[in-house]
């Protein structure tokens, strides 16, 4: 593996995906974050001042005794040869390790901490990074070839797509392409909105979920929800040209919210300073 990086979704190694967290749940969720999900993290790293020349500082490189280390088990891949950085804020891990089964880490730490079985697959990083993968939280892109070619084969392993018409929300669920794997898609689908306004006044009605009352705004988040919404995207935008464009109101905005937050959703705005007021009540 020639490769200088070797970039891993932990996002995607997590049953309810942590890493996107932003892009599906509130501040509520209970999603755990990426130490909290790491059940065999062997060592614990201390923190040391920063080095003479102004670098990062080095970790503990004393190994553990042959008998003393953990033997990984139930494991399918191992990576090793690497500066691991969790994502978490601890110091970097030289020569560190990460072992992973199936969809989940299940440790990481200094390899010289752990005993390898001789028929686990094991990825050499090449004197690489082993990090998570990069979270893109706002594009518009919805082909899974788009996806691997300008995102995945870049180290961006999760995008979520913003404003996307209802016939085409299905391609955000394509994994991949002939060639591999695409960066995961994670959608809203077209953006709930007041007649006549944006997105459609600029872009196509196709882009927009025109709702008028709070009826029809709580109608539009279980349309959406039914056809694999993973949050949901609202649009309060006056315009800044000529005649104002419509915009919700407050009682359709919450009814949004409610009906959004009722299915586990977040909800994400397209927002004019001159309504901020009403995206924050």
């Amino acid at each position: 593996m020639n490769t200088k990086a070797i970039l891993l979704h932990f996002a995607l190694l997590f049953a309810l995906p942590g890493g996107l967290l932003a892009c599906q749940r509130g501040p509520e969720s209970n999603t755990p974050s990426f130490a909290e999900s790491i059940p065999t993290l062997s060592s614990e790293t201390t923190q040391q001042p920063p080095t003479a020349t102004g670098g990062p500082p080095k970790a503990d490189s004393a190994a553990a005794p042959p008998d003393k280390r953990e033997e990984l088990k139930s494991v399918s891949l191992v990576i090793t040869n690497g500066i691991v950085i969790d994502g978490t804020g601890a110091d970097p891990i030289p020569d560190g390790l990460v072992a992973v089964q199936g969809n989940r880490v299940v440790a990481v730490g200094p390899a010289a901490d752990f005993k390898i079985p001789d028929d686990v697959e094991v990825l050499d990083a090449g004197s690489g990074t082993i990090l998570p993968g990069i979270i893109n939280s706002h594009v518009h892109v919805r082909e899974a070839g788009t996806r691997r070619i300008l995102f995945l084969l870049d180290g961006v392993t999760s995008v979520c797509d913003m404003m996307i018409p209802m016939l085409s929300m299905h391609y955000l669920d394509e994994e991949g392409i002939q060639s591999g794997p695409a960066a995961r898609g994670f959608k809203a689908g077209p953006i709930i909105t007041a007649p006549g306004s944006y997105p459609g006044i600029v872009y196509g009605t196709h882009f927009s979920y025109e709702i008028q009352g709070d009826d029809e705004a709580e109608t539009a988040v279980h349309d959406l929800h039914a056809l694999g919404a993973d949050y949901i995207k609202v649009a309060l935008e006056p315009g800044i040209f000529g005649d104002p464009w419509p915009v919700l109101n407050l009682g359709e905005l919450r009814s949004v919210v409610t009906t959004a937050h009722s299915n586990d959703l977040l909800v994400r705005a397209h927002v004019n300073n001159a309504v901020l007021d009403i995206a924050l009540e």
